[in-house]
This record gives structure tokens, sequence and C-alpha cells, in this order.
């Protein structure tokens, strides 16, 4: 270490450079006394200007002619001053000048720090020109220029002995241009010879080029208890657009070039954390371009765990190379750190004809005070004996004596004491090389003395956290001796310690870059690994906030454009609905409050005095135990003042009585808390009066998830199972009358059921999840008016969580009587005046009336509503209803010139349907495919397998023998009815919860659905 008293010690001063915008940048500049300064500056060079400069400054200069000096570059200095006015301007540059001031007072050095890592198009500016209008800070003691990469954990100065050991890999592939290996290896040993003996680095070069080669060297070294400091490459290096990473060429075993990234090279080294310093000298091809190839290489390898990179971002001419080698290893080896070095080696390059190489070298370091050894004092060596005899203190060694020693030595030996056996053996060795198995057994305790100093510090890096010199240190103690104590399970733990670590990271680094979702992914990664790893950031959390967030955003932006739409088509209360919902999720969002305000001022004076209730979920998803926020948004969107008002849940009143003025709006809210997952729903009642006791209401629910938390079950317990069930499963209506299904949905398994999807009919009508024990209901209106035997088949299907599909159905059937007054001559079902109309009249009648009236009862069902056509459409589609006597579709037109639409001529499958009204209850050959089935499943069976298809024409009594055609004769039971009843008579000796296998598709369900399922899914089959 060099004495403290002649050179000077550093303190930092941190430039942080981040983009703010396109081209735009702000600059914070920190004292070593945390003072602190903020700036912003705009890039002065495009493209463009950096390429001209590049180009003037970086040609080749292989070639100096004698006494040729080149004239000072004036490019150089305005470049540099306008970096250094670029990023320390303003507050900033006050600060550096301040800074410098005070290292000038206090004797001391300003290391001048750059990190960019907040603004990547900036890292391959060469910053090392940064000039103050009189000097470049690069070039003077006490202000080295640094690109600084703040990692964890930054390492320590590594206790060496003198000489350093320094490892060269020259790279010469046969499809590039050669490099002449020979030349270069005498060029960097000239260069190295110039040095003190005493500080002159071991020098030794890897046999080829070949990445292999180059981990093989360095394990044997490692094991051979004399491992590499420094790595210095020389070769090519280049950039690849596509992957936007820049790569060093090694060579494959035939001589081809072979590109090698940042990561693959940083992923080697960080297995060596003896290696302190790497240098990459490309020596061939002047950069022209804005990208510098080695700037990636040299950032991935300090990322790894290397402390410090040497890249030059130019073409180096040879006496340059050799002086600035020679240089900078002398400083190195007198113990300088290693800024500190480079700037001697900058200043010596300086006073050379090619002065304007000075910048050239760019260093790359996380090491916090530039010190990479501590070098100790070297042993003076020991002088060999001039002849056999003894010297004076050292007696011969008789064979008594050898033999007391060779008993300690086996003592030692087999007591794993390595260093005591070591030194006994030596002592052997020494005096008799032949004396019995001494030498083999000296070799096996220095092996083993290596992989019990390895172990120890892998055990110590174990308990600092350090899993990747963990791994390190006790993969070379494994691969040397694989039985070494307890070593393959420390190893084991070690990497998995490192697998957790390095997701940590990624998390990290993917938090930073605003990557959510992908957080909350590593982080089940992480779970699956260690359910409870700790995260001291709390990112999973934060990325959890950060989706919930965004979400709310996605959801107020289609609220907004809903409220927006309505505004635009005049439907004040829908327009309300949905800015309300926006201003309950998210208040202040652009214009909400400002259209709220007019839409609410229209309804007040269109409407009669009205609530408007908005409830959401906030979290709309929590696990089992959280807990959650209601809000309830209660607007009196009438014209009168509302007394009395109440907000009850579950008829008790929470909040009230209160008063809302015309037009005001109230917010609530109230705290939930759930332990069991599944869908939760609240209601909130809100009931008010106005001062001539005119009673107002409303209501609104909203639902929530609760997830289970995860369980560490396996596969083998899980239990898939749902059932649907419809009601009532038969019926008796009279004919014009509403009838009113129920539909059950339960999820009766032990997993959850995501995206079940019910269908009604063959139509889809709603995508849901359950959770194991959650039950759902579905209820629809149907109003009949052909007398006869109706159907509603009603299906789920989906996947569980554990990627199980499940399907279940059930079928209602209802008798629809003809009306009492079908002998009258009035239409039946319908009141006087009015006629019953086909459902395509029906349709327009419903359409006039939408454009009549904001709202109204629907004639069909009942139901108060403002979408009179998306009503019918979803609920009631093609069905017949009354409308007055005297419309038409031609009336209802605005242009009154349209022709009513004729009757559309039937299709294959109209005939169809009405062939199975016709031959109701008999068994038929499929017209299209012959399979044999009802023809009260005929149509369903068309659209399940033959949809679109043309066939014969249905005949009826065409089904095997056994069945009569004659609807008053009972039919003889077929072989698919017998089957059926078979089936019905055996699932009598199961349970209704029990699971059966379905004998045709061997599809797993409830005994209870096998008979429902067998009539969805196997009409008319049957096994013998």
């Amino acid at each position: 270490m060099p004495d403290q008293a002649v050179w000077k010690p550093f303190r930092d001063f941190v430039i942080r450079i981040e983009q703010t915008g396109e081209n735009r940048y702000r600059v914070r500049g920190r004292t070593h006394d945390n003072r602190e300064a903020t700036t912003t500056f705009e890039s002065p060079f495009g493209d463009k200007d950096l390429k001209i400069f590049l180009l003037t400054v970086g040609q080749p200069r292989r070639t100096v002619r004698r006494g040729r000096v080149p004239q000072p570059v004036r490019e150089t200095e305005v470049f540099g001053r306008a970096l250094f006015d670029a990023a320390l301007s303003g507050a900033v540059g006050q600060l550096f000048a301040s800074a410098r001031h005070d290292a000038f007072l206090g004797n001391y050095g300003l290391r001048v720090q750059l990190r960019l890592s907040g603004a990547p198009h900036l890292v391959n500016l060469p910053w090392e020109f940064l000039f103050d209008g009189r000097d470049f800070l690069a070039l003077l003691p006490d202000t080295p220029v640094v690109r600084y990469l703040d990692l964890e954990r930054p390492p320590r100065p590594m206790r060496v002995t003198p000489p350093l050991n320094m490892l060269v890999t020259i790279s010469a592939p046969t499809d590039l241009q050669r490099l002449d290996v020979e030349e270069e290896r005498e060029k960097l040993q000239e260069a190295l010879q110039a040095m003190e003996p005493d500080k002159r680095p071991h020098i030794q070069f890897t046999p080829n080029a070949q990445l292999a080669t180059l981990q093989r060297t360095l394990r044997h070294a490692r094991l051979r208890g004399n491992p590499f400091h420094i790595w210095h490459y020389i070769g090519h290096g280049g950039y690849d657009p596509d992957q936007r990473s820049s790569f060093l060429v090694f060579t494959t075993r035939s001589g081809a070039p072979e590109r090698v990234d940042g990561f693959q090279l940083g992923t080697l080294f960080g297995g060596y954390p003896e290696i302190r310093l790497a240098v990459l000298n490309a020596c061939e091809g002047a950069r022209s371009d804005t990208e510098d190839p080695f700037a990636g290489v040299a950032a991935a390898l300090v990322e790894k765990g290397v402390p410090a990179v040497i890249g030059m971002q130019f073409e180096i001419s040879d006496e340059v190379a050799a002086r600035l080698s020679a240089e900078f290893y002398t400083a190195l080896a007198e113990g300088l750190p290693v800024d500190a070095a480079l700037t001697e080696a900058r200043r010596a390059v300086f006073f050379m004809p090619n002065w304007l190489e000075w910048a050239t070298p760019v260093l790359f370091m996380r090491t916090p005070d530039g010190q990479l050894f501590d070098l100790a004092e070297r042993a003076a060596p020991r002088e060999a004996p001039a002849d056999k005899k003894p010297s004076r203190g050292a007696p011969a060694v008789d064979d008594a004596a050898l033999e007391r020693l060779w008993i300690d030595a086996s003592a030692a030996y087999y007591t794993d004491n390595w260093a005591e056996a070591v030194d006994r053996l030596e002592r052997i060795v020494a005096a008799r090389q032949s004396y019995r198995s001494a030498a083999t057994r000296l070799e096996t305790a220095r092996r083993m003395l290596r992989c019990a100093s390895a172990y120890d510090d892998g055990c110590r890096a174990m308990e600092q956290g350090d899993w990747r010199s963990a791994v390190a240190l006790l993969s070379e103690v494994a691969e040397a001796d694989a039985d070494f104590r307890d070593v393959q399970r420390k190893l084991q733990e070690a990497r998995r310690q490192a697998r957790l670590a390095e997701l940590y990271e990624e998390a990290t680094l993917l938090s930073q870059a605003g990557h959510w979702q992908a957080v909350i992914r590593v982080f089940d990664r992480l779970h699956a690994l260690t359910p409870d790893y700790p995260d001291p950031d709390d990112l999973q959390r934060r990325a959890a906030d950060q989706i919930e967030a965004g979400e709310r955003q996605a959801q107020a932006k289609r609220l907004y454009r809903d409220g927006i739409e309505a505004i635009d088509r005049g439907d004040w209360a829908a327009a309300e609905q949905a800015l309300g919902g926006v201003e309950a999720i998210a208040p202040g969002f652009e214009s909400t409050e400002a259209l709220l305000q007019r839409v609410r001022r229209e309804l007040q004076a269109a409407y009669p005095p009205r609530l408007v209730t908005y409830l959401a979920a906030e979290p709309e998803v929590i696990d089992e135990g959280g807990s959650l926020t209601w809000r309830l948004q209660v607007h009196n969107a009438g014209q009168a003042d509302l007394r009395d008002v109440f907000v009850m849940r579950d008829r008790t009143a929470v909040e009230g009585p209160l008063s809302l003025a015309a037009g005001e709006a109230r917010m609530f809210t109230f705290r939930s808390t759930f332990t069991a997952a599944g869908q939760k729903s609240r209601t909130m009642h809100v009931t008010g009066e106005t001062e001539r006791g005119v009673e107002v209401t409303s209501s609104v629910t909203a639902t929530a998830t609760v997830r289970s938390k995860p369980k560490r079950t396996t596969r083998a317990r899980d239990r898939v199972s749902a059932s649907i069930s419809i009601e009532p499963e038969t019926a008796t209506v009279v004919a014009g009358r509403h009838l009113t299904w129920t539909v059950i949905v339960r999820n009766d398994g032990t997993v959850d059921l995501r995206r079940l999807t019910l269908e009604r009919d063959s139509r889809e009508i709603e995508t849901f999840m359950l959770a194991p024990g959650q039950e759902r209901r579905f209820t629809s209106q149907s109003r009949y008016t052909t007398p006869g035997v109706k159907e509603k088949v009603v299906s789920i299907s989906g996947s569980a969580a554990n990627g199980k599909r499940i399907f279940e159905a059930d079928v209602g059937s209802v008798e629809v009587l003809p009306s009492e007054s079908r002998r009258s001559t009035a239409t039946p079902g319908t009141a006087p005046g009015t006629k019953l109309a086909s459902a395509a009249t029906f349709r327009e009648y419903m359409k006039s009336l939408g454009r009549q009236h904001r709202s109204a009862p629907c004639p069909l069902c009942g139901v108060e509503l403002s979408n009179f056509v998306k009503h019918y459409d979803k609920m009631h589609a093609g069905e017949p209803g009354p409308v007055p006597a005297g419309f038409s579709p031609s009336s209802a037109s605005k242009s009154q010139k349209a022709p009513s639409p004729s009757a559309p001529a039937p299709t294959y499958r109209d005939r169809l349907k009405q062939f199975a009204r016709d031959h109701r209850g008999e068994m038929i050959a499929c017209p299209v495919c012959g399979v044999p089935v009802s023809t009260d499943n005929l149509l369903r069976h068309y659209d399940r397998q033959h949809p679109g298809a043309v066939g014969s024409q249905p005949v009826s009594g065409s089904a095997p023998a056994g069945r009569s055609s004659q609807r008053a004769q009972a039919p003889a039971q077929s072989p698919a009815t017998a089957y059926r009843e078979e089936l019905k008579a055996a699932i009598k000796e199961f349970g209704p919860d029990d699971y059966v296998y379905c004998p045709l598709c061997e599809t797993t369900l409830k005994a209870s659905n096998l008979i429902r399922h067998y009539d969805k899914v196997h009409p008319g089959e049957y096994r013998t």
C-alpha cells in the first residue's frame, strides 16, 4: 500500500444523470458530505456531431512517423467544454467548484464518479474529455474520472503477496482480420519488461482463445493455490444492433470466430472473485459509430462482480499501448488505487507524440475507493545451499527423526489437520525425497488443504450472504473431492439461495422498469422454491397495488367513455351512472366533475326526484383474512330536496337520517374483513322522501373476490366437481303467461373453477368463476304463447385451477296449456285493442317504444327498462308479443315509405323444427347422418352435429322398428330408451354426491347428473 503521506487520499464527487424526456436530462451532484444540487440540460450533440468527432479523434494510428507531432486538436477542447457545461452547469457546477476548493484546502483528491445508468443514450459519449476551460479533468492527479456502477456489496481490497498474476488471451480468428499472436505477445512482454523486476506481474498466456480454455486455465490456477488477479484481452469486439448487445470475439476449436457477450463472460468471471481487474484492448478497427463495442461488455463484467474493467474506446497505437501498460501496471503494483494508476498512465501518454490517445482508456469501477489489492510485503527469497551439507541452525535429519516426523505427519493426515500434515511432509520430502510415500501423501495433503481453505471461505461467504462466491468456492471443493465433508449439501443450499437471490434481483430490476405483472410472476417462482422468502423492499405488495391501480384506471376510462357516449345520445341517466362510477373509483379523473354537474342539471330538469347509487369494492380482489373498503355514492338526481334519507345494510340503518339537496351527492365508506374464499357481494339500500311525502328508494349491489391463500397440496388431493340444476324441473303454465326459471350452479369440489361459461339453449349467457363451496343463481323469464311441451336446456363448461375440464347440463320442461279465451274472437294472450304480432313485428314495436319513451315497463315481463331492443334481444329473442291493433312496421318507420318486410323463406332447420312439432315423441333416423334420434332432440342434435347442413326430408318411422309413430298410442320401448332406464336404475345404488363414469364417454360426473348428461350428450345412444 502506498504511504498516505506521499499519496493523497480521494473523496468522491458523484454526478448522476437521468433522462427525463426526449433529449432532456437531469443532473444530480453530490459531495462526500452529502451536499446536493440539481440542474437540467439538453444533449449538445446529435448522432451526426458525435460521429464526426469520433472520426476526428478515433482514426487508426498504428504507424507514426518519427518526429511527427499532431497539431493541437481544437475539437477535443470544444467537445470537452460542451460536455462540462452540460453536466456541470448551474447549481451542480457551483457545488463542484466548492468541492474542488475544499479538496485543495484539505489536501485530498476529488474523484469524479459518473453514474449513467439512468441515461443509457449518454453512455457512449467520451466523457474522459471533460474540459473545464483550462485542464482536462482526467489528466489531473487530483480529479480522476471513472464510470461507477452503484451495485450491492462493493468488493474489499484483496490481500495479495507480490507479484500479481496476469492471464493474457490473444484472439486471432481465421475469418476476421488476423492478428500476429507472437507479435502481440512480444509487444506486451516488452512493455512489461520496462517495469522494475520486483513490481513486474507474473504473466501467463492462454494456449488459444477458446472460452473453455480460459475457464480451464482459471480453474487450474486456483486449484494450484496460485490464482490469477488480472485478465488482459487482446482481440476484436463488436456491437450487434439486432440483439442490442456488445460482444468480444473468441475462437472455436477450428479457429472460426465465436461471439461471447458480456453476460456470458460476466457469468464466467462471477465464479472467480480473485479476478480483480480486466483490461479489454481492441487491436483493429477504428471506432466510427456511436456504439462503443466494449462499453456493454465492460459494464456487464462489473455487474457480475469484477471490481474494475478498462476498455479502449478508440484504437490505440503500439507505442502508446506499450507505454500505457508499463505505467499502469507499475503504479498498480506500487499499491495505487486503480483510478489513480490509470491517471498516471494517461499523463505518461500525454507527453508522447500521439498525445491525443490519453483519453482512449475508459475505466468502469464498482469498488468505492479504487483499491483493488492489499499488497503484502514480499518475503525475502531463500538462498539455496552451496552443497548438501546442512546449514547452520538446520542439523541433518537422521532416520529416527524422519520416523518421528512421519508419525506426526500421519497423525495429522488422518485427523484432517492438513496444515500440520503439509508442514511435516514438506520437511520429510526436503530431507529425503523418496522416504516412503511422503511425496504422494504431500500432494494429497496440499490438495486437501486447498479444499479445506476453499470450504471455509465458502462457508464464510454463505454466512455473509455472498451466494455467488459461495457457489464458486464450494464448486471447486466438490470438483476436487466430491466427498469432502458435507460440501454437496452446502453446495446445493448455496445454489438454491443464489437462485433465490437472482430471482429477487430480477424482481427489483423489473419493478424499477415498471413491469409489475412480471414482478408478480417472479414472486410466484420465488414462492414455489421458498414460500416464506422475505421481501424487505415490499416489492410484491407494491406490484399488486400498481396492477390494481392500473385496472381501476382502465375501468375509469371505460366508464368515462360510456358516459360521453350517453351524453351524445341524450341518455342522461346512463351518463350519470357511468360518470358516477368514474367519480367513485377515480376521483378527479379528467373532466368527470364538470360533466357530472351538467348531467345532473339535465336530470333535475327532465326527471322527477330519484336516487342514484353506485357501490364499488376497493380492492376488488383480496386474500383470505384481508379487508376491503366498500365505497357507496348516493346522489339525489331529482329536482326536489330529500329528507329522512337512510342508508341500510341487511335491513339495518347504518347512516341517517340525512338530508340531500337536489343534485347533492355523498360518499360513504364501510370496511369488511373476510376469512373464507369465494365471491362476496354487498347490497346497500337507500330510502328517502320529498317534502310532499313521495318516497324514493334505490338499491345497488357490488361483488368482490376473496382468493384462497396458496396451500401446499398435491394433485391427488384435488377434487374437481360442479353441479347445475334448473328450477322448476317441470311446470305447467297457461299460454301467454310468464314463467320464471332459476338456474343454480355450485362448486362441489376443492379447487377453484375458473372461467365457467353458462349457456342457455346453446346461447352463452355469462362467464364467471366459483370458489370451492360457492353457489351462483341466475333467473330469467320466459313467455310461451303456443301450447305444447317446451324445454329449457342449460349447461356450464370451463376448467378448474388444476387444468381439468368440466361440463355439466340440466333440462327443465314446461307444459303450455291453451288459454281459456282461445274460443273467443280476441287473440290469445292479448289485451283489448291489441293483437299478437310476430317476433319481427314485435321487435319493431319495441324499437318504436324506445324512440317515444325514455323508460317504460316491458310488455312481456313487466320489467322497467330504457333500452327496449337490447332487453328484447337478450331476454325474449324470437318471442311474439302484443302490439296495438293498428300498428305495423311501416307505420313505425320514420320515412313512412318503407314497405313492410316480407317473411323469409323457411330454411332446412325450420322444416326440421316443424317436423319435430308434428311428430313429437317419435324415434326417427337423422336425415343428415342416419343416427337414431328422438324428435324431441332433433333440433339439438342438428345444431350440435350438422349446423348449416342440408339433408333429405325427415321420414316418420325411419328409426329401427319397435317404436310407434302414432302420437295417441304409447310407443314401444326402443333399445336407447331401455338403456336409459337401465342407467336410471343403476344410479339408485349410489348416493347423490357419489361420482361415476359415463359408460359411453367415460366422463366423471355426479350420479345425480348422469341422466341429464345422457339426454344432453348421448340422446338415442345405447350400448349392448
